[in-house]
Formats: C-alpha cells, structure tokens, sequence
C-alpha cells in the first residue's frame, strides 16, 4: 500500500504502518499534552501501545489462517481505523471465508479472556484493565454483522453458500444496514461519535452492496422458472414462489403416466384379441399416443 513503512516482521509476513496511523496517537494524546498531565499522557501512550498490539494480532491471525487454508500472504497495514491483511488465493468456498474473517475477533476475544484470568483487572483505569478492555471492544465491535467489520464478511459468505452470489449478497446487506442503524443508535445513546462515524460508514457501504445485488437478484426473484428436468426436491428456490409450476409438472408426469398405462394395456389386448377387437375411440388414441411420444 501507497504511504507506507515497513515496521517489521513475525512468521515472515511484513508489519507495514501507513502514515495516517499517526492520527492515532494523536486522538489519545492530544488532550493530555494540553493539560500537562504526565500520568494522562502515561496512560495514552500505553492505551496507544495495546491498540497496536490488539490489531496486530487481529491481522496476524487473519493472516495465519489465510496461510494455513492455502492463501499467499502479501502483508498487515496499520492505519487509523485499525490494519488490514493483503492476501490472494484464498479458496472461494464459504467456509473458507468465514474462518478466514471470525479468526481475528476470537483471537481478540482471546487475548481479553487471558489477560482478564491472569489479572483479573476490566476497569479501565488500570493498565492491565485497559488491556482486556482494548481488546474486548476491538472483538465485539468487529463481530458487528455489516460491512466492513469482519461480521459482515462472515455473514455475507454464509449467505452465499447458502443462497447464491446475488440473494446472499441481498440479504447480507439488508442485515448490513441493520446492523448499522443499531450502530448509529447505541453511539447516540452512549454519546461517542467515533460509533456513530462508524456506523454511518457501515450503512452506506451495506445499503450499497444491498443496491448492487438487488439488480442481479431482484428480477430472478419476480420471474422464477422450474427447470425442464430434473428433480423438484433439491430445486434451491422457494418452494413457494414456484408453487404454480411445480403443480404443472406434477400433473403433466401424472397425466403420462395414464396414458402409458392404457397404452400399455391396449397393446396387451391386440397381443392377445388382435388389432380387430379395438374400438375406434381406442384406435384414435393410440394415434394420438404415438404421435404426443414421437414429439417429445
């Protein structure tokens, strides 16, 4: 990425830091600095420090798992609103990605868990409390079902598997969108607004991805169609939107299969009667009998 440094290395995957993460340091920093407080200072540098430590081990286990399901792992950039990993080759099957996007959360969830039992410190005073609080939210916060938090990743790549590309796409941008309008509410209620930035960006980016899929989605929706063949009970779309269709096939394989069967003892009698025993109506129909198979 354009704008960045290296920082370092761990397992052979570079540590890159953007220029703009030090906007980081400034937002925890900023007002203490002003008020000359040396123990406020202390405690923003430290808070600054588990931040960088809490992402990444977030990207680190994104990148682990990515590596171990078969990825190429580029590297980790840290920038303000935390790190991303660059990969490729990631196999594009469902469970792949959902591993691949829940790995960072639990590790953070993790690392709050252990730090907590080795401490037993959650108040944000302390240091080692700001640790496990650190942690804790950058977990949380990114189980969060919308866009771009790795939630709604998750969520998007069960979909797909389980719905297809477009409808999955649909409906993980619907639960997208809520998922960012309860954002936007708590950060009102809670008056921070880095939370309700937050979710305004996730609404935008799930009402956009909601958008896009809507037109690939949408009109295969309105217009089902039943396949000419094959069997009905592992057909992937509801069951009551093709329900008209469905009855019509159901029918139509009742239907000949009554006509096979007359046939069948039609041709019993001529074998055993000869032809002179049928009826006109019984000639007509074995007409039309031959004529309705030979077109099909």
């Amino acid at each position: 990425m354009g704008g960045s440094f290296l920082l370092c290395k761990i397992r052979g995957i570079p540590i890159r830091v953007h220029w703009s993460f030090v906007l980081l340091p400034l937002l925890f920093l900023y007002g203490p600095l002003v008020a000359r407080d040396p123990g406020a200072v202390l405690f923003g540098a430290a808070l600054v420090v588990f931040l960088a430590v809490a992402i990444v081990a977030h990207e680190m286990a994104h990148a682990l798992v990515g590596r171990r399901l078969g990825a190429i792992i580029h590297d980790i950039v840290l920038w303000p609103l935390g790190g991303f990993t660059q990969l490729s080759g990631l196999p594009s099957a469902p469970s792949a990605q959902v591993m691949l996007s829940l790995a960072g959360p639990f590790t953070n969830l993790g690392l709050a868990g252990l730090a907590f039992i080795a401490t037993g410190q959650f108040g944000f005073r302390t240091f080692a409390g700001a640790f496990v609080w650190v942690n804790l939210a950058l977990g949380v916060l990114n189980l969060a079902p919308t866009q771009p938090f790795d939630g709604g990743h998750a969520v998007q790549a069960f979909l797909r598997g389980k719905l297809g590309y477009g409808r999955g796409d649909l409906w993980a941008g619907r639960i997208g969108v809520a998922a960012a309008a309860a954002l936007i509410v708590l950060g009102l209620l809670w008056g921070e607004i880095f939370i309700v930035i937050l979710g305004a960006i996730s609404m935008v980016l799930s009402w956009r991805s909601m958008s896009r899929a809507a037109l690939v989605a949408g009109p295969r929706q309105r217009t089902p169609r039943a396949p000419e063949t094959g069997d009905f009970r592992v057909w992937r779309l509801p069951k009551d939107e093709l329900k008209d269709e469905i009855e019509q096939h159901r029918k139509t394989r009742h239907s000949d299969r009554e006509v096979r069967e007359r046939v069948d003892r039609l041709l019993k009698q001529i074998s055993e009667e000869g032809i002179e025993s049928l009826t006109e109506e019984d000639r007509q129909f074995l007409k039309e009998a031959a004529d309705q198979f030979s077109a099909s």
